[in-house]
């Protein structure tokens, strides 16, 4: 019995030992990788890939190129510029389209369209409102939602600006409701509350504001959405949406977002999302792409910290980022998730390790906690669960 016991005491010691062992091994790497990311702009080279997370994760997903850095000159004929890049949605584009131009309203409006090299029948059905005198035309080769978001920013004359998707449609009185609030009050934005549909018009979920309410930062109380707002177009005038990244929508969320300072909700619905089954949303859960989810949190963090937007706000994002970013990821195994985990935790080193924020949530101040004691295993359990928490 005694030589049982023992034989199970050092059992213990020794798998105590070996995780020991391997949260060191765990925090020499990181700091190494800290110091790369430090020097990253000198001669340095990092050691072979075997031995770094990130050039794994790169091996699967190359980082995307594209920049948000833009000189935009904005106009103010009118009071708002509309948005809307456009392609092969032949059996949408005129829905969306006279949803807005349709719109009984006391206020000056554009409407930008984007042809973003459409193969079917959309830029013919465009062209129907060419001789309208607030619609202004684009016709470009296909590169992408940014891209042909980003060629329309170049040509905007109103003072506020809105992003409507061709497969969706805004609601009637959306323009005066949303105008209204924004201009009494000089806000930043202005967001109101939508709905999203299938096909065939059953409704999938509502994004509801229970209250008109004045916020200095929208990240708490704004959806991560392009849609179903308007917002000051001056905020616009040195950013761009980042071409050749999946998930460029994060820019909201990561730079417009923190850039606002009076911003404001409304009860009113504004908007109808389509949900689209073939559209990234989708189709990126299988897909190593989804990957990018990571790389552009790591890159608007850099742009953060560049535009002075590190903030209270901002560190409290961050939590909800990386539970996006594993949910994105997390039907490509737990091998890539541990990787994006990983990742994570470096960038919190690098950004937010020496901060002294408030956490606001129970769940975020236990992700917290496993970041600070590089608890992979708990950290995953509790962001399959994070929407539920």
């Amino acid at each position: 019995m005694d030589e049982l016991v023992s034989v199970m005491v050092i059992y213990r010691i020794l798998a105590y030992c070996k995780a020991i062992a391997r949260n060191i091994l765990k925090y020499i790497k990181r700091s190494e990788y800290h110091l790369i990311l430090k020097k990253k702009n000198s001669n340095y080279r990092p050691m072979p890939h075997e031995i770094y997370t990130r050039q794994k994760l790169e091996e699967l997903c190359k980082f995307p190129k594209g920049k948000i850095d833009a000189c935009n000159e904005m106009g103010d004929f009118y009071e708002l510029s509309i948005i809307v890049p456009a392609y092969n949605v032949e059996q949408y584009i005129e829905k969306c389209v006279e949803s807005i131009l349709n719109q009984k309203t006391k206020y000056k409006f554009e409407l930008i369209i984007v042809n973003d090299g459409s193969t079917d029948n959309t830029y013919s059905i465009i062209q129907q409102y060419k001789n309208r005198k607030n619609v202004v035309i684009i016709n470009q080769e296909n590169g992408g939602h940014s891209s042909a978001r980003n060629s329309a920013l170049k040509h905007i004359n109103g003072k506020y600006l809105m992003f409507v998707d061709s497969d969706d449609y805004i609601l009637p009185g959306a323009i005066d409701a949303l105008l209204d609030k924004a201009i009494q009050n000089n806000a930043d934005m202005v967001e109101g509350s939508a709905f999203s549909f299938y096909d065939n018009g059953k409704i999938s979920r509502f994004f509801r504001h229970w209250s008109s309410l004045n916020s200095i930062s929208p990240i708490d109380t704004f959806y991560g959405y392009p849609w179903g707002k308007v917002i000051k177009s001056v905020l616009f005038s040195d950013i761009k949406f980042p071409d050749g990244f999946w998930f460029e929508d994060t820019l909201f969320v990561m730079i417009l977002y923190p850039k606002a300072t009076n911003s404001y909700t409304i009860k009113k619905e504004v908007y109808a999302y389509r949900v689209n089954m073939s559209g990234i949303t989708q189709t990126a859960k299988k897909n190593f792409r989804s990957i990018e989810s990571l790389w552009i949190t790591e890159y608007l963090m850099g742009e953060q910290k560049k535009r002075n937007l590190l903030s209270e706000s901002t560190y409290n994002q961050f939590f909800d980022q990386i539970a996006m970013n594993d949910a994105r990821v997390r039907q490509l195994g737990n091998e890539v998730r541990k990787m994006v985990f990983e990742e994570s935790v470096r960038l919190y080193q690098l950004y937010y390790k020496n901060c002294f924020f408030s956490i606001h949530s129970e769940k975020a101040k236990k992700l917290h906690n496993y970041i600070i004691a590089f608890n992979e295993e708990m950290a995953l359990t509790l962001l399959e669960n994070w929407n539920y928490l």
